[in-house]
């Protein structure tokens, strides 16, 4: 679950419905992003979205970390989709490859880089919001799982 800020928004990653669900914080239901309940590997779907980052303004971006496709989706606040961080369904321990990102596994600010962990390959991965490689940290999350939020106020 993330705040969306000023907007008074929540999002939820419903990851067993295979979509995002936007809600005001009273509950009443705003929009879906995603394809509801359709698992896939296509521009707005997904198969098991476990995390969500939101960037502040109505023209901030949503990050969605999708375990079982290996990647994060970047979309827009009404559920467009912009670019895919990592390499669909390619799993892998090489530079932007993704293995298993972890629930509230994705950070991404205003400003400044998108900040993932990536429990499969035991690390966090740091990447610019193109998708270019920064750095990998690695970190054992199997016995500790990583706070992205602390992470990101280190590399600040």
């Amino acid at each position: 679950m993330c705040d969306g800020g000023a907007a008074g928004l929540v999002y939820v990653a419903a990851g067993d419905d295979r979509r995002v669900e936007v809600l005001t914080k009273p509950g009443a239901h705003v929009r879906t992003l995603g394809t509801t309940r359709q698992r896939g590997a296509g521009e707005r779907q997904f198969f098991s979205p476990v995390g969500v980052a939101v960037e502040a303004g109505d023209a901030g971006l949503v990050y969605v970390a999708d375990c079982r496709n290996e990647r994060v989706q970047v979309l827009t606040k009404t559920g467009a989709h912009g670019r895919t961080l990592g390499t669909t369904r390619q799993r892998g321990a090489g530079e932007r490859r993704l293995l298993s990102p972890v629930r509230g596994g994705v950070e991404a600010g205003d400003a400044g880089p998108v900040y993932v962990a990536d429990c499969g390959n035991e690390r966090a991965q740091v990447l610019t919001k193109a998708g270019g490689h920064l750095v990998s940290t690695i970190h054992n999350c199997r016995s500790r799982p990583i706070a992205t939020s602390r992470l990101a106020s280190r590399r600040r």
